[in-house]
């Protein structure tokens, strides 16, 4: 499950890996970490996403959502 989407500007409180839409027309869904400052680049998977966490992110202020499970 997942939370609501959230905008760009709005930042998370914790740590981890969240979806973000990479383009307006939501067809185009990755799975980012969040470090606490920055977002790192975009993977097509929750794995990738948490097992290779390097390089930032091009855009930081993408709409983002939470997975709850």
């Amino acid at each position: 499950m997942m939370t609501p989407w959230f905008p760009g500007t709005e930042l998370p409180v914790r740590e981890g890996v969240y979806q973000r839409i990479y383009n307006q027309d939501f067809n185009d869904l990755r799975f980012c970490f969040w470090d606490g400052e920055l977002w790192k680049v975009g993977y097509k998977t929750i794995e990738d996403s948490a097992e290779y966490i390097r390089g930032f992110a091009h855009s930081q202020d993408l709409p983002w959502r939470g997975i709850t499970q």
